[in-house]
């Protein structure tokens, strides 16, 4: 029997079995697991060796009040800071938690939809559609975009709730309205497509809830968010200034005000509509999109550059387009809020990277289209596109119940084919990625600096001309303190071995941004060249 919960809500009862309910997802989940699990063979790259630089040399609370490309990032942080204490230089424990957080997600995808339409077969789609793309390994293969799979976490879990709630499973109170604002907290401290989503959280939920009795209360409790979050925004990046007296604070703000004038409009809508284009396609067609070295490594669109690629991707999103219309015209009015409501979420996740990423991109004459097919933008929006389209599917397909069993039978065969070639194919994507070089570089850099201890008498000081880590990333060269830095991650103390290791800084901002935070270890290891050098 279907629920009524108010003037044009129908929700059908889900078609799964006791038995399936865990199987399905189960299914998902370990599908996921062995498409995602090349992930667990990453080490440490980029920003990554910046941020255990500073949770070493800063601390707890300088570290965790650090801004970083916009982010409000004080949740990830704080789990960054706890994996340190808790595996050290172990990189396979952090990626190991991120593949576990994905897994969650995947879980939470097909537990919205199975709740939003009844349709277990739609919600193990969706969840095995995203849960095996290849666009996760841009979040999940990469810890310092970790991030992004916690704030999608948050937000699946809260939307989770609005579903439940909206279908009767749960009444609306004000602890679950505690809990809600809770989770968009944590998602908009975690990544900045949290912040979206959490801007969104009040309509969102009124579209989300249809006919509920308790729909305007229940947006009505998410109604501060707007508010405290811009709030919450400037004063984290306040105390970023105040406790890093960081000379770059004011270039920061002015990136993100340049990000706001109309003049950068036109880019970000532009990336916009690449970044939605994408990310539906991608999704829909699975590693066939997926870029090696700069084009698309699969036939039938094997050496497709980016720009190729998002010109047929526009295609596929404004057929995709035409079917959501179509199942809109054809549904019920809280069918059609519920549609709208993913749309605007996912528009908004986009939305603010868009405008994040628009204002670097072009002006550096990098181009938006080389933007829009970078994976790590599209983790929770494409989890949201996976949602949205089984949805509208779910007013487009009768139900399996409903079909004989030959036609039974020729669905299966189909969709398990397209399974198969997803799981393979994006199995082999994932293995087959560059790896960065970091971990060589970082071991021959230690050997360096070892090498170059060990070559002094004991009771003496060592003095290191410092060098640059590319694999820290070049744009980091000034705040990322060279091998002083990696000394600082490696070696826990200053002396080794009974030798005092000291590094000569040519870089005069190099040394300031080592001063500014005070007496630190790079600050006592950073030094300035003698006459004689």
């Amino acid at each position: 029997m279907s629920r009524h919960l108010g003037p044009g809500t129908r929700i059908e009862p889900s078609n799964a079995s006791g038995s399936s309910r865990w199987a399905l997802p189960l299914v998902a989940v370990l599908c996921a697991a062995a498409v995602q699990s090349p992930a667990l063979g990453h080490y440490f790259r980029d920003d990554d060796f910046l941020h255990l630089y500073q949770i070493i040399d800063l601390g707890y609370l300088n570290f965790v009040f650090i801004t970083h490309g916009g982010h409000l990032l004080t949740t990830t942080f704080s789990i960054f800071y706890l994996c340190y204490e808790l595996f050290g230089l172990h990189a396979e424990w952090y990626y190991l938690l991120a593949l576990a957080t994905h897994l969650l997600n995947v879980f939470l995808v097909y537990r919205i939809v199975d709740v939003s339409s009844g349709r277990s077969e739609l919600a193990l789609l969706a969840a095995l559609f995203w849960g095996m793309s290849g666009l996760a390994q841009g979040s999940v293969g990469w810890y310092s975009v970790y991030g992004h799979v916690l704030a999608t976490a948050f937000s699946l879990w809260f939307l989770v709730d609005v579903a439940r709630v909206a279908r009767g499973e749960r009444e609306f109170s004000r602890w679950v309205a505690v809990r809600w604002n809770a989770l968009m907290l944590a998602a908009a401290t975690s990544f900045g497509t949290g912040i979206a989503v959490a801007m969104l959280a009040a309509p969102a939920t009124y579209l989300l809830m249809g006919g509920h009795p308790r729909r305007r209360p229940a947006a009505l409790s998410l109604c501060a968010l707007p508010l405290l979050i811009p709030i919450l925004y400037v004063a984290v990046h306040w105390i970023h200034a105040q406790l890093m007296v960081d000379p770059e604070f004011a270039g920061g703000i002015e990136w993100q005000r340049t990000a706001l004038r109309p003049s950068n409009w036109p880019d970000a809508g532009s990336l916009l509509g690449k970044l939605v284009a994408y990310g539906v396609s991608s999704l829909l067609l699975g590693p066939f999109l997926v870029f090696i070295d700069g084009r698309v490594a699969f036939l039938p669109l094997a050496g497709a550059t980016p720009d190729g690629v998002v010109r047929i991707s526009y295609a596929i999103a404004a057929i995709v387009l035409a079917c959501l219309v179509a199942a809109a015209r054809g549904a019920s009015a809280g069918h059609r809020q519920r549609l709208a409501a993913y749309s605007i979420l996912i528009v908004g996740c986009y939305g603010i990277i868009a405008l994040g990423r628009g204002v670097f991109y072009d002006p550096n004459g990098f181009l938006l289209p080389q933007a829009a097919v970078q994976p790590r933008y599209h983790y929770l929006a494409a989890a949201l596109v996976a949602v949205l389209l089984a949805l509208a599917a779910a007013e487009l397909t009768p139900p399996l119940a409903r079909l004989g069993r030959w036609e039974r039978s020729l669905v299966a065969v189909l969709l398990g084919v397209a399974v198969l070639i997803n799981l393979s194919g994006s199995r082999l994507v994932n293995a087959s990625l560059p790896a960065p070089r970091a971990r060589e570089d970082y071991d021959a850099a230690i050997s360096e600096i070892q090498a170059a201890i060990q070559s002094r008498p004991p009771g003496s000081d060592v003095r290191i001309e410092n060098r640059t880590f590319p694999s820290a990333g070049l744009i980091h060269e000034d705040i990322f303190p060279g091998w002083a830095a990696l000394f600082v991650i490696h070696f826990p103390e200053n002396e080794v071995d009974g030798r005092r290791v000291y590094f000569v800084e040519w870089n005069p901002r190099r040394l300031a941004n080592a001063q500014r935070f005070g007496r630190t270890r790079v600050s006592e290891i950073l030094v300035v060249p003698e006459p004689s050098e």
